[in-house]
């Protein structure tokens, strides 16, 4: 297993460019929770529950978060946070400890207000670094010895059992050629200064970030899932499914709710964009639980979501075998079910295409054509969610 002091130094070093007092902080905060994370990992007593999330906040940050806090704090230690593990959902609802001179305390238990717990790109959290709400380290416990570390909205580390791991994988589908090519009714994000950020610079990364949301919805669920995005949607599509009258937005509105907090920053509250904020949790949510309807759900190339329960259409394969876009096994579609086959073909059809999907065997799949124009696929197994 890799040293606690060499863990500490690779998620320091992965910390956003923040002023050097809170990155002082982070960097005491993690020396004292990598040790508890990974001990209590390891933990196999029978009344343990070994998955949970665990976040240390700067005072007074736990009064913000959307939970309630204990009557006596309890000392962090991996007996202590094993023993109220069952509060917590991964990734949504956290244990809450505090610094207090010098030791970990648990004071209670919550979810971060909304605009927090989005995980952000390095940069975009650089610029939020001064803002108050972002400075607090978390720590999933995933399995024994796997552990994801998070700060300042943004992956550290990752541990997997015992040894440090490259970055997160799925983020990585954002050089898709599709999310290269979205849409959206903002051009620029006003930074403030007289600064703004071009729409093909900060597109990609929050293409990327919406859909990592949905994959990671339609992966709890169990069931499954098929995405379909295309730039142009033909009418022969429209004979099957539910056809909404108008897109359900998605990616306008994450953008406009990060537009909104970059162009006041640092001014505005933690919550500021919370109206934009909240309409974008509750698109999103109402189309993770559509996802679960047979069939595909289908968006444009501003992530809208245009329909559900679609049977996709598109000519046949002149292969079943799918070759991986980076060199690695390809996949014989006769050994997959109908999404497989109907998420291939899809993307086949057309260079703006793009199609994910979510597999019952715990795999994400994301199909699309590479800049020769062949058919490729990359296959996830998204360790983030475990």
């Amino acid at each position: 297993m890799d040293s606690t002091d060499k863990i500490v130094a690779a998620a320091c070093s992965r910390l956003p460019l923040i002023s050097e007092a809170r990155a002082k902080w982070a960097h005491c905060i993690l020396s004292a929770l990598v040790p508890v994370a990974l001990e209590a990992s390891l933990k196999t007593e029978e009344s343990a529950r070994a998955v949970f999330s665990l976040a240390v906040v700067d005072f007074p940050m736990e009064y913000r978060w959307d939970g309630y806090t204990f009557e006596e704090s309890v000392d962090c230690t991996p007996v202590s946070v094993l023993k109220y593990a069952a509060l917590t959902k991964v990734g949504e609802t956290y244990l809450i400890a505090r610094l207090v001179e010098g030791r970990l305390v648990v004071v209670g238990v919550g979810s971060p207000p909304q605009g927090l717990g989005l995980r952000l790109d390095s940069d975009l959290a650089a610029k939020l670094g001064a803002d108050h709400g972002y400075m607090f380290v978390s720590a999933t416990v995933l399995g024994p010895g796997s552990v994801l570390f998070e700060g300042m909205s943004t992956e550290l580390a990752f541990v997997c059992e015992g040894r440090i791991q490259d970055e997160g994988e799925l983020l990585s589908c954002r050089s898709a050629r599709f999310l290269s090519d979205l849409k959206s009714s903002a051009s620029a994000i006003d930074v403030g200064g007289q600064r703004k950020i071009p729409a093909e610079v900060f597109l990609p990364t929050m293409g990327a970030t919406v859909l990592e949301r949905l994959v990671r919805g339609a992966w709890f669920s169990e069931r499954g899932a098929l995405f379909a995005f295309a730039g142009v949607i033909g009418r022969g599509l429209r004979t099957t499914g539910r056809w909404l009258d108008v897109g359900l937005p998605l990616l306008d509105l994450y953008v406009e709710a990060m537009s909104s907090r970059m162009k006041h920053f640092p001014d505005c509250g933690s919550d500021y964009g919370g109206a934009s904020f909240q309409e974008y949790w509750r698109n999103l949510g109402a189309t993770i639980r559509a996802s679960a309807i047979d069939g595909a759900l289908v968006f444009d190339n501003r992530m809208r979501l245009l329909a559900m329960g679609v049977k996709l259409k598109a000519p046949r394969l002149k292969s079943f075998v799918v070759p991986h876009a980076s060199g690695g096994p390809s996949l014989d579609l006769r050994l997959k079910g109908t999404r497989h086959s109907s998420a291939a073909a899809w993307a086949a059809a057309g260079r703006s295409r793009m199609a994910v999907v979510v597999s019952q065997d715990r795999y994400v799949r994301i199909f699309e054509r590479n800049e020769s124009g062949e058919l490729v696929y990359n296959a996830v197994r998204p360790r983030l969610f475990e």
